[in-house]
């Protein structure tokens, strides 16, 4: 084996380590009670400048390499959990959801229901209203925005970019929702729609060498991007669509765990987990 391919070997079984000449000299020739050969050390440090004007490692500081983040060798570093964040719900009122509570018709009295319990109107920059309200509530350091129309629309936006849902998080998500709508509302998840949401994974090990984000927009209303994000690299896949809660769970449920048996067969999912 070359030295080339012998220090991209060490480099590829120990993807976390940074390596300067001398410490790779070390791992390869080090020999108790023996000089340094430095000659072959020099060559040693030749070999890695090389390897890093060829792209095959990626140079750190002060004379210190790492193994480029190739897919695999992600991979092999980490497996993050698949989380969710940027996330609009709509769910319509009928008449039979808002008349006789409380004594409330839909068509007169749900404006003064709805301020009542905290919403604020929603004005254009005249003042003019724009015939919907609007309320910020907070859930475990969330924030949530819940807006009706007078028509009889809801809506539930949730950013939570610092701070993304995990699979079961969001299930309590939208069991929050359901508990701060029930003066108003059932809430069925399997009439609730999901509108927009975004699915991210944070690597931890991975940097992006050279540039800051990577957006590769697919379709209209279908687009990934890839970016630094504090300190970790965001992978994450934007989407708008028109799904049930219902089904949005179950999608996501194969996302975050694979959907095999003990014997590794795929299993039957289609009662689905949540119904």
């Amino acid at each position: 084996m070359s030295l080339p391919q012998k220090i991209m070997e060490v480099m590829e079984q120990n993807p976390k380590f940074k390596y300067n000449a001398k410490a790779m000299y070390t791992t390869l020739f080090f020999k108790s009670g023996k000089p340094v050969d430095k000659k072959l050390l020099a060559q040693v440090r030749t070999v890695m400048y090389r390897l890093y004007k060829n792209s095959k490692i990626r140079k750190l500081n002060r004379g210190y390499y790492q193994i480029k983040p190739a897919p695999k060798i992600i991979r092999d570093l980490e497996n993050p959990e698949t989380k969710v964040h940027g996330i609009k719900i709509e769910y319509r009122l009928s008449e039979n959801n808002i008349f006789g509570i409380h004594g409330i018709s839909a068509k007169h009295n749900i404006i003064g229901f709805i301020e009542g319990n905290g919403f604020e109107e929603v004005r254009n920059g005249g003042g003019v209203s724009l015939k919907r309200f609007s309320k910020n509530v907070f859930w475990d350091d969330r924030k949530i925005t819940f807006t009706i129309h007078n028509c009889g629309l809801v809506e539930i936006w949730c950013s939570a970019t610092d701070n993304c849902l995990s699979l079961q998080e969001f299930i309590r998500f939208t069991d929050f929702v359901r508990g701060f709508l029930n003066p108003i509302c059932s809430f069925e998840k399997n009439k609730a729609l999901l509108r927009q949401i975004g699915i991210n994974r944070d690597f931890e090990e991975q940097r992006l060498d050279g540039v800051s984000s990577i957006t590769i927009k697919k379709f209209l209303n279908d687009w990934c991007r890839v970016y630094q994000h504090n300190d970790v690299v965001r992978h994450e896949h934007h989407l708008k669509l028109e799904i049930t809660l219902e089904d949005a769970f179950n999608s996501l449920q194969l996302l975050t765990y694979a959907p095999t048996n003990g014997n590794g067969k795929n299993v039957d999912n289609s009662e689905g987990m949540f119904r």
